[in-house]
């Protein structure tokens, strides 16, 4: 087990492998405003290239999509002056560590910018177990190292020209080391990340490869209290076209075999990164009365197809890059 200390927060040394990359992800929903933010960037160094996404919405104006290719990034140059002793870019996606657990993420294009920081973070970061089961499957994901944390994010989102002031819940990730194509052998992969504050919040994953193996991995803080998961399933409200998701639910099975229930409105979404069904959303969640944030992620390809979805395809699934219109849905109108 690897114990969380300041250096995970910082760009980190290379192998010389193509396959070595580092990549930081950010979801976060205001419930005030109806914003929602998820940001990824990434680098293969050897390669020299980035990997930015970006998917940001306000639930009653616009939203805008920087579409995922095959669940890493719109692929962009890179150079070495990209990535300096505490941050990185790509395109124009910048992540920066501030040092004391505190991570800026920013973006600029002519139709979006947004300056956020994530600090007041509900745990110490950590890894997706402390018991280590499954270390195999997760060191194929990211052989060196991987963390995950929830915590407060604050600061400014422009989309189109409304601006926002952001204070809320959010979550984020790292990542780095050798990563293979994993995506390609799955059959199923649910991911859901979540808080409501010191009273719940959680991170998981269950993973189905085409080998039969099948993997949940994850853990849930209640009250600084860590419990390690051993199953995960989500429930979702599908509209008609059976890809955009309405609604949803996420189960969370602990080691103790207490199940816990968390209710996510699910405001907007993106998808089509995958053949099948594949989307990524970010909402409201609500557990034992208190209301937060979720981000809920399906990649199924349980029928072995091979059509990606275009925008014709949908009722209210983000597919198209650049600044559209939202859309609300029948459930959360």
């Amino acid at each position: 087990m690897k114990v969380y200390d300041e250096s995970w927060d910082f760009p980190h040394q290379h192998n010389g492998s193509e396959l070595w990359q580092e990549s930081d992800w950010l979801s976060c929903y205001d419930v005030e405003q109806g914003v929602g933010i998820i940001f990824r960037i990434g680098q293969r160094p050897v390669q020299a290239k980035g990997q930015p996404s970006l998917f940001v919405f306000d639930v009653t104006g616009q939203r805008y999509l920087m579409p995922q290719k095959g669940g890493e990034g719109t692929a962009s140059e890179i150079a070495a002056a990209d990535r300096w002793q505490n941050g990185y870019r790509a395109a124009g996606h910048k992540v920066e560590a501030l040092g004391k657990g505190e991570v800026r993420y920013s973006w600029k294009y002519p139709d979006t910018r947004g300056e956020l920081v994530f600090q007041q973070q509900l745990y110490v970061p950590r890894d997706w177990s402390k018991s280590g089961k499954h270390g195999a499957v997760t060191s194929d994901m990211n052989a060196d190292g991987h963390l995950e944390c929830s915590g407060r994010v604050v600061g400014k989102v422009r989309i189109g020209s409304q601006e926002y002031s952001i204070d809320c819940f959010g979550h984020r990730d790292r990542s780095w080391g050798e990563r293979d194509q994993y995506v390609s052998r799955m059959r199923r992969c649910l991911s859901a990340w979540g808080s409501v504050g010191d009273s719940l919040s959680f991170a998981a994953a269950l993973m189905e490869f085409d080998d039969g193996r099948a993997v949940t991995t994850g853990f849930v803080v209640r009250d600084g209290a860590e419990q390690d998961l051993t199953y995960l399933n989500m429930q979702t409200i599908m509209d008609g076209d059976m890809a955009t998701p309405l609604a949803g639910k996420v189960i969370l099975e602990l080691e103790s075999g207490e199940r816990l229930h968390v209710e996510c409105d699910l405001k907007q979404a993106f998808g089509g990164f995958h053949p099948g069904t594949s989307f990524a959303a970010v909402g409201a969640s609500h557990y034992a009365g208190e209301a937060g944030f979720c981000c809920y992620s399906v990649i199924s390809n349980t029928s072995r197809g091979e059509h990606l979805l275009t925008q014709a395809d949908v009722s209210g699934l983000a597919l198209t890059n650049g600044l559209s219109a939202s859309v609300t849905n029948i459930v959360n109108s």
